[in-house]
């Protein structure tokens, strides 16, 4: 499920995508449907903040369970 701001019915602008749960999955910056720029959660827990590009981690830092930088 996507909640944000749309654009020529793509995601653009700041949106979030959740899970079925409704737990946080990104919190991101979208441009023309792709992740430019956000955070990435899984089990609500915090593991890559940076860059995309084509929807990949590209440029930015990754996180273990501790928060840890790895």
């Amino acid at each position: 499920c996507f909640d944000g701001e749309y654009l020529n019915d793509k995601e653009n602008g700041k949106g979030i995508e959740y899970s079925f749960g409704e737990e946080i999955d990104f919190v991101a910056e979208y441009l023309n449907g792709s992740k430019r720029k956000g955070k990435e959660y899984k089990n609500g827990k915090l593991i890559f903040e940076g860059e995309y590009l084509i929807n990949k981690k590209w440029n930015g830092k990754g996180y273990d369970e501790n928060l840890n930088i790895i």
